[in-house]
């Protein structure tokens, strides 16, 4: 839903999910250079999503950093704001980091101390990290919680405004907790934060600003719409004590109207949608009305945990936007932080998947030559660092038949490709791999073995086996053909040069057989 042209800044939701150890995210507009920021930060095991609003980079990119260990990575698009629109992406920038040692973007608002409990901290975000000192109507920020000495959560509100009864953060004792926020500038250029439990320290990055004038945003003070838990209240009273939302279930939320979202001519809403007392790992999907649910998730948690992100999405006619839980049950509570006006300043999209890393590996190759049609490297698309010096590169020669190809960032090993080399003086060379899809039923070929392709009644198949080194083939075997009657499935085994090879088929119906030949 994003166009090819005209983009300035896009609201992704970013998941990072089978962590191998403590790390974090940050996400840049690409051709910039990486900013000293975080937008998601996670431990091992978890699965923990984040709202980011990030400037679009060159050639429509934007670019994602991972400290350390590995990590898949998925990414939703919620939105996008045209080059004209009246929001101001910045590359991220730390207006405060409580931490000692640690800096920020001009040296103000560090190594503080962490925040007390029930303790409230004014923040100043005009004139700093890229946002102008005067004009400023509303920021983007991404707030984080480092190693709370207890359960807690986390406000933020313009200064100046009586503190909502609402959270942006949620943290569990000892965790490392994140979540974007927008908020409305406040008296003197500040936003409050509020740390309701124990004592945390507190880090700020800016992502970008809205002007006064409201052109692609009108910033709230956070207002509760939803909370399912019982005994809770909410603004106007709508929508509090209803019970936990069960697995495989979807509601509906009205927003139009409420909380300060008018009635009619707004397009979409920021919300911060929360989940607490889940009963068992869930994730929460929210999309526009009662439409088709989207193949996306906003919020994941485990069973206990109480988890908070935050959320762009379109209202359906009727102003409203539903919410499905995925499994066991769990507490909803939703705050609406802004609101969009139906203009084209901003264009909110139903959630769709751009990029999920699940299902690559990892491959880590020294230096030398490797063959493709030998098995030592699997066919597929892998990725290096072409920001490294040009020895640490690899060339590659292919067959000549079908020349493999090669981007900047990618090149696709196929059967075609019988070289690659790793230079030396490199170390060993990381590269990702996505992994190929598993064979049709069609001529299946795996290690340079060619299987015919077979249909019912009989067939015969054709086996050989050998790979190329500098363009000539170093050893061939051919094995003789056969003539097999084919039924439901059946196998072969059979020795060749001192090397066992098993061929067994399936049949499928109305389609040719599956043949895997396994040496």
């Amino acid at each position: 839903g994003v166009p090819e042209r005209n983009v300035g800044a896009v609201a992704l939701n970013v998941t990072a999910t089978a962590a191998s150890r403590s790390s974090f995210l940050t996400i840049w507009p690409t051709g910039e250079p990486r900013p000293t920021a975080s937008n998601l930060n996670f431990s091992p095991g978890q699965t923990v999503p984040n709202m980011v609003v990030a400037k679009v980079g060159d050639g429509g990119m934007v670019s994602i950093y991972n400290l350390g260990g590995s990590v898949d990575v998925v990414v939703d698009v919620l939105a996008w704001f045209p080059t004209t629109s009246g929001y101001s992406g910045l590359s991220p920038a730390r207006l405060l980091d409580t931490r000692p040692g640690l800096s920020t973007v001009d040296g103000r608002y560090r190594g503080s101390g962490p925040v007390g409990s029930e303790e409230t901290s004014e923040l100043a975000v005009v004139g700093r990290g890229g946002v102008p000192a005067n004009g400023v109507g509303g920021v983007v920020l991404n707030v984080a919680a480092v190693a709370p000495t207890a359960a807690t959560f986390v406000t933020v509100w313009p200064t100046g405004f009586p503190r909502p009864t609402a959270s942006n953060l949620n943290a569990e004792k000892g965790q490392v907790a994140s979540n974007m926020v927008i908020a409305k500038v406040g008296a003197g250029g500040t936003v409050s934060l509020f740390n309701f439990s124990g004592s945390t320290d507190l880090v700020v990055d800016v992502l970008g600003w809205f002007p006064v004038e409201y052109s692609a945003l009108a910033p709230l003070t956070p207002a509760r719409l939803y909370d399912t838990r019982p005994g809770s209240a909410t603004v106007d009273g709508r929508g509090a004590g209803e019970g936990p939302a069960t697995g495989g279930s979807s509601f509906v939320i009205d927003i139009a109207g409420r909380g300060g979202v008018p009635i009619a001519g707004a397009a979409a809403v920021a919300l911060n949608v929360t989940v607490t007392n889940p009963t068992s790992a869930s994730y929460l999907t929210v999309w526009p009305g009662s439409g088709s649910r989207p193949t996306a998730s906003n919020v994941n948690v485990v069973a206990g945990q109480t988890a908070a992100n935050m959320v762009v999405v379109p209202l359906a006619p009727g102003g409203t936007a539903s919410v499905y839980n995925f499994a066991g049950s769990a507490d909803v509570v939703v705050d609406v932080l802004g609101w969009f006006p139906a203009s084209n300043t901003f264009t909110a999209v139903v959630p769709a998947r751009l990029l999920d890393t699940r299902g690559s590996v990892l491959r880590t190759y020294p230096p030398g030559d490797y063959f493709p049609t030998v098995g030592d490297i699997e066919p597929g698309r892998y990725a290096t660092d072409v920001n490294g010096p040009p020895e640490c590169q690899l060339t590659m020669t292919t067959s000549g038949s079908v020349p493999g190809s090669e981007s900047p960032h990618f090149f696709d090993i196929g059967l075609s490709m019988y070289r690659i080399t790793f230079l030396d003086g490199c170390g060993f060379l990381s590269s990702w791999v996505e992994r190929p899809l598993p064979p049709p039923a069609r001529p299946f070929i795996r290690d340079g073995i060619d299987g015919m392709e077979c249909a019912a009644g009989t067939a015969s198949v054709s086996i050989t086996n050998g790979f190329r080194h500098n363009g000539a083939i170093v050893s061939t075997m051919v094995l003789p053909s056969f003539t097999y009657l084919l039924s439901g499935s059946g196998s072969r085994s059979f020795t060749l040069d001192g090397r066992s090879y098993v061929l067994t088929w399936v049949m499928e119906p109305a389609a040719p057989c599956r043949i895997t030949l396994t040496p």
